[in-house]
């Protein structure tokens, strides 16, 4: 029987028009997979960025910290280990190592007056009944003075006395360093097991990493004057000649 072209037609439209839509349906599959994969690999890539940088910056605030130890070392005498556990633990009692160095500043300026005669001082210490110096007859150091004074108000019990006192000898601030009093022991030694301690060494390496970093860019700031000194005006006579 003869086939109707007309019905031959349809039936090869619905064919080839199916195929097409097999094809285009395959094609954006591919196309979505495409995207997906290479979404991934964009995401991967961000990731791995975002880590580099998360790494970089969390080992340049780790010198920078160990460098700013090293130097207020110096300024207190302090060794960085002392002051290393002394900032972990102000940190975690909600104070600063800075405020911490202030008061022990304080203290030592009052212990100095009190040895050198100044009776308000002397008295204040004698009824804390801390000495203000060592066995053999010298000015205890900051941190031992501190140390001291710190036990003593550990000891009392009355919160009212307690925050008086430690305003009387370490400052304004003193009343703030109670939460660190309280725990100081505690977490210097929780700071050592945790290897939150600098050593010195590492910081005097972080210190003068860093002071080389200054110098180097000095020197470049250096050389791009040098160059730059020569190269200005004969691109501003170049631009006035353009302009003219």
């Amino acid at each position: 029987m003869a086939l109707d072209m007309n019905a031959a037609v349809k039936i090869t439209a619905s064919v080839n028009g199916q195929q097409a839509v097999d094809q285009l349906r395959t094609s954006m599959d591919r196309l979505r997979d495409g995207a997906a994969s290479a979404g991934k690999t964009l995401a991967a890539g961000f990731i791995a960025i975002q880590a580099i940088q998360g790494v970089t910056q969390f080992a340049a605030n780790v010198l920078n910290a160990a460098d700013e130890l090293s130097k207020m070392s110096q300024r207190t005498g302090l060794t960085v280990e002392s002051l290393s556990a002394l900032s972990y633990a102000a940190d975690l009692s909600g104070s600063s190592v800075e405020e911490v160095v202030a008061a022990m500043t304080k203290l030592s300026v009052k212990a100095t007056e009190a040895a050198t005669g100044n009776k308000t001082a002397a008295a204040t210490f004698s009824a804390l009944g801390v000495s203000v110096r060592d066995a053999s007859g010298q000015l205890k150091t900051q941190e031992a003075l501190f140390n001291d004074v710190a036990a003593v108000i550990r000891g009392i019990s009355d919160p009212t006395l307690k925050a008086a006192i430690a305003v009387e000898v370490f400052g304004k601030s003193g009343a703030k360093l109670i939460p660190l009093i309280n725990t100081m022991d505690e977490l210097k030694t929780e700071a050592k097991e945790l290897g939150a301690v600098v050593g010195s060494e590492f910081a005097a390496n972080a210190e003068q990493f860093n002071d080389n970093v200054s110098r180097m860019e000095y020197l470049a700031k250096g050389l791009a004057k040098s160059i730059l000194s020569d190269l200005i005006p004969a691109v501003n006579r170049l631009m006035e000649t353009m302009i003219d």
